[in-house]
């Protein structure tokens, strides 16, 4: 047996003598630290979940205060301001087009003039198409413009009658509850339906103002008020019989066939 000097091997020892210890195996040492390692990772893994989670049940609970906030009555009235500056300013610095409402003026002028024969009212544009409930309307219009001449009084007015069809479809959207109000800014955005409010003055502004009216004392159950409105719109501009299968069937689901 070998020896170290001053020490007997354990090999020559048999029985359990006195001698070296062999140091425990590299690998118990590797795999505790593979271990602890691994341990380690899972924890920092679950401080991150735990973290992610409290970081979104916050943000959860933000939003929900947030929505609590934005009430139909203030996002209503922070639109309408914010609507109100922006049309002016389009009012103030877009040019007006001219495509229809001189031959409005021209059509309600006969009129005015004391014509009563549908078929000699008319403008540049061709003759009078539009029902009667236009002629009065747009007659009023021709008085407060100067005949039609004060351009920029009709777009103010116009402006009112924009106000007023956002005004009636924020309503509609609260009494019906399908619409998260935060949404609503979405109505604000469109370009052509500022240009064809107070860039054109067209008859449909004041149709829609009509049938949105109607459809709004629907929702409270003025039936008889509501188709009042509804046939005054339909006298502006005869595309609203477009609303017509819709309005039957509510009328129908509402008050039954003889209702």
């Amino acid at each position: 047996c070998g020896r170290v000097r001053g020490v007997p091997s354990r090999a020559c020892h048999p029985k359990g003598g006195p001698g070296l210890r062999r140091p425990p195996p590299v690998r118990h040492l590797g795999g505790r630290a593979r271990a602890g390692s691994s341990s380690c990772r899972r924890s920092r893994a679950r401080d991150r979940e735990r973290q992610h989670r409290a970081a979104m049940e916050a943000a959860l609970r933000l939003w929900a205060a947030v929505q609590r906030e934005l009430t139909p009555a203030r996002v209503t009235a922070a639109l309408l301001l914010l609507e109100l500056a922006g049309t002016l300013v389009i009012v103030a610095k877009v040019p007006f087009t001219m495509i229809d409402h001189k031959a409005y003026m021209q059509e309600v002028e006969g009129f005015i003039n004391g014509e009563r024969d549908y078929y000699k009212l008319g403008g540049d544009t061709g003759p009078l198409v539009y029902p009667a409930a236009f002629v009065y309307i747009f007659s009023g219009l021709y008085y407060a413009t100067d005949r039609g001449e004060n351009i920029e009084r009709g777009q103010l007015i116009f402006v009112g009658v924009y106000l007023v069809v956002q005004l009636l479809v924020f309503r509609l959207y609260a009494r019906s509850g399908s619409v998260p109000t935060y949404l609503w800014v979405l109505l604000c955005l469109s370009k052509r339906v500022h240009s064809i409010f107070v860039l054109r003055l067209f008859n449909d502004c004041v149709a829609v103002l009509l049938g949105y009216a109607a459809l709004l004392l629907f929702t409270h159950g003025r039936w008889h008020a509501g188709c009042a409105l509804y046939s005054v719109s339909v006298g502006v501009k005869m595309n609203m019989l477009l609303w017509a299968p819709g309005v039957l069937l509510v009328l129908l689901a509402a008050n039954g066939w003889w209702g």
